[in-house]
């Protein structure tokens, strides 16, 4: 399947190096913040919430490396898995009139999944260690439901885009 893809160098347009350099930025932001609040945080907090956004689970300050952690391994991953498009599963087929077209929209897909995902972490990051200051252990019960809705809302542009746009 994949193999028969064209295989095509994108040259990423200004709005892709936006988002990237964005994505990367957050980054750089998730780790100087935890570096800086670390030693402020005490022992134990909250590193797990419910469905209503409600600290359910406590542990030590040192999860708070956690997220940087996975958030910069998931950058990456991303970033690399953006430069193979032709691998992607598609809703259309890719014939070489519609490669570049499909290709640009699936690597922007992800590169705005990407940015989304670490606004995502970086507000995480600073909800659990602003509960520690206002004793107040919850993310809000529009948390899960706001950013389940942006996912799926970035995903229905792309399969509209990607289908109405199959050339």
């Amino acid at each position: 399947m994949s193999s028969e893809r064209p295989l095509i160098k994108l040259i990423p347009a200004g709005l892709d190096l936006f988002l990237d350099r964005l994505a990367w930025m957050g980054i750089l932001f998730i780790w100087i913040y935890t570096i800086i609040h670390y030693s402020q945080l005490p022992d134990t907090i909250p590193s797990q919430y419910n469905f209503k956004g409600e600290a359910d689970n406590y542990g030590t300050k040192k999860i708070m490396w956690i997220l940087p952690g996975i958030l910069t391994v998931l950058v990456i991953g991303l970033t690399i898995l953006n430069r193979y498009p032709q691998v992607f599963n598609y809703p259309v087929k890719i014939t070489e009139e519609n490669a570049l077209r499909q290709y640009t929209m699936a690597t922007r897909l992800i590169r705005f999944l990407k940015l989304t995902i670490v606004v995502l972490i970086i507000f995480v990051d600073i909800k659990m260690t602003k509960s520690v200051h206002d004793n107040q252990s919850n993310l809000g019960s529009w948390f899960l439901p706001a950013f389940i809705a942006g996912i799926f809302i970035l995903l229905m542009i792309y399969l509209y885009e990607a289908a109405i746009k199959k050339k």
